[in-house]
């Protein structure tokens, strides 16, 4: 249940916090008062949406706290825990400041925003004074009933939901296949060409590293043949000069000399000996390097061609001869696509006839178990409708199914499926005696809507187990004895699930448990928002202020004092 909510800097809020208790709270206060203010809090509080308009004239920052307590609702516990949550007091915190930047913490730890919102949603349930609304619009009726049908339903539901996805999927790689025959025609052709034109020059990195090695080469014969002359020279001598083996066999002779004084120049010799064999060596590899370097114009030619087709093939198909071969592979794959998609246009009917009967048969499924919840869900809310002054009522959950050519055969005709079955269903009602059904939408009374959305709230919360829950002035367009009975609801609801309840109505104040009340104060030319738990004795004046009019008299007091004493009765304290 919420214990504690504390605004700041909220609309006329500057600072408030009330206190909340078990069972069925009331807020009360005059026309104006912000009691609608309070509840807008608390949804932004719990992860509504929040604008701009709702700082508080001159504040940068909106502070919002709730406190809950769940330790005896082993749903919500549960579902918390999956959410690695184990704690019985949850303490949401929610600071927004004028840029747009927001705070969301849950017992001091950060969230974001999917999650605290989720959470936020399964504590507490807010019926806004529109809500009744809401019940107008027929696409929400299907999910009322297959909520009330339960959590293995909608287990069954989304598996139909999946299979009719993979259905569609299906349906579309099949149209795709036979309309777009042409163009993967066109596309196979472009890209067999683009294989053989690849394939069939047979190009590799290391032929165009050798190709652009030896174009470089003939590009610079006469260069090459002269400093390759001139080394072998200057190795081997010229008959005027002596050559590097000449001077080094010198320097050997010399070393002789002094070889039996000084052993290292021994080693010294030895050591040129090998430098002049291996010089010697360089010097015929050198000599032979030149006679191998000859210029033939059509070699040039022939290198200059296929260097050419490989930037012909790097122009159309990749920068380097890397992207060009993956290119080719990337082609091979597609066109044995394109080439086993016709193969697998078989496959693909097979599965989709699979899947179609598995539609069928879910279907009916989901069919049958709605057909048999709609009998008992048409029979709670009329029972609980009786208990709200309609006991003439009469509700019915009609089934609507769509017809398609180009649909499904189910049970003798061609529907087409919505992700959540075959049908969709409208809440249908005749309020009097006489009166043919219609849909919620054509109700006229305001009250008697109010009043089937308390029964289906009333009966939900049995399968919901919501926490906590709101309703702002759920007794709009009705009074006297049907707002006792509204009263008494909502005291029943109360004792499995704390309600909140903002009301204008005397009857349904005096059945509280826990009696607030909301003033507007005006001070030094700015409005202040004021609540206040009351005690027994200042809970007959509001009541008698409810009852009366601009003074409050005597009468008043007393029939305020009535219906407290009522009210204790009808929940035998």
């Amino acid at each position: 249940m919420l214990k504690n909510f504390t605004v700041k800097n909220f609309a006329i809020i500057e600072d408030l916090s009330i206190e909340f208790d078990k069972g069925l709270n009331v807020i009360t206060g005059e026309t104006g008062s912000g009691k609608s203010i309070l509840i807008t809090a608390l949804g932004v509080a719990l992860g509504n949406k929040f604008s701009k308009e709702m700082f508080r004239e001159g504040e940068e920052k909106v502070y919002l706290t709730t406190t809950f307590d769940v330790s005896g609702n082993s749903k919500i516990k549960n579902f918390l825990i999956e959410k690695g949550i184990d704690e019985d007091i949850l303490f949401f915190q929610r600071e927004i400041t004028k840029d747009g930047k927001q705070k969301l913490k849950i017992n001091g730890m950060v969230v974001p925003y999917s999650i605290y919102r989720e959470i936020g949603e399964k504590l507490i349930d807010i019926h806004g004074q529109h809500e009744p609304q809401s019940l107008l619009d027929k696409s929400k009726h299907l999910e009322l009933l297959d909520r009330f049908i339960g959590d293995e339903f909608l287990k069954k539901r989304e598996i139909f939901k999946l299979k009719l996805e993979r259905f569609k999927e299906i349906k579309k790689e099949i149209e795709d296949i036979i309309n777009k025959k042409e163009e993967r025609e066109r596309r196979k052709d472009y890209l067999s060409y683009v294989i053989n034109e690849i394939e069939k020059e047979k190009i590799s990195e290391e032929e165009e590293e050798n190709l652009i090695n030896k174009r470089e080469i003939l590009r610079n014969v006469s260069k090459l043949k002269e400093i390759y002359s001139e080394s072998f020279k200057l190795i081997e001598g010229d008959g005027e000069d002596l050559g590097i083996i000449d001077k080094i066999f010198l320097i050997e002779k010399k070393l002789g000399e002094i070889e039996k004084i000084d052993k290292f120049a021994y080693d010294f010799k030895r050591e040129l000996q090998e430098i002049e064999v291996k010089v010697s060596e360089l010097s015929q590899e050198i000599k032979k390097r030149k006679g191998e370097i000859e210029f033939t114009p059509e070699e040039l030619d022939f290198i200059e061609e296929r260097l050419k087709t490989y930037e012909d093939l790097k122009r159309k198909y990749g920068k380097s001869v890397k992207d060009i071969l993956n290119f080719l592979e990337a082609s091979k794959e597609e066109l044995k696509n394109i080439d086993t998609s016709f193969e697998k246009l078989e496959e693909l009917k097979n599965e989709l006839e699979n899947i179609q009967k598995e539609l069928v048969e879910l279907g009916k499924i989901l069919r049958k178990e709605r057909e048999e919840a709609s009998l008992k869900l048409k029979e709670l809310i009329e029972n609980e409708l009786t208990s709200l002054a309609m006991e003439k009522a009469k509700f019915f959950i009609k089934f609507f199914e769509k017809e398609s050519d180009d649909g499904i055969l189910f049970d003798g005709k061609y529907l087409e499926p919505n992700e959540h079955g075959f049908e969709t269903v409208e809440f249908y009602i005749s309020p009097n005696p006489g009166e043919s059904e219609k849909p919620l939408i054509k109700i006229a009374s305001g009250g008697e809507l109010s009043r089937v959305m308390l029964t289906i709230r009333t009966i939900f919360e049995k399968v919901d187990e919501t926490p906590c829950i709101v309703f702002d002035e759920i007794d709009q367009g009705i009074g006297g004895r049907v707002g006792e009975m509204v009263g008494r609801k909502l005291l029943e609801l109360s004792r499995n699930a704390q309600v909140i309840s903002i009301t204008h109505l005397p009857q349904i104040a005096s059945l509280g448990d826990h009696h607030i009340v909301l003033t507007k104060n005006v001070i030094n030319e700015r409005t202040y928002l004021l609540a206040r738990v009351l005690e027994e004795d200042e809970r007959i004046y509001e009541i008698a202020r409810m009852l009366g009019g601009i003074e409050i008299t005597e009468s008043a007091v007393n029939h305020a004092k009535e219906l407290l004493i009522k009210g204790k009765e009808v929940k035998g304290v």
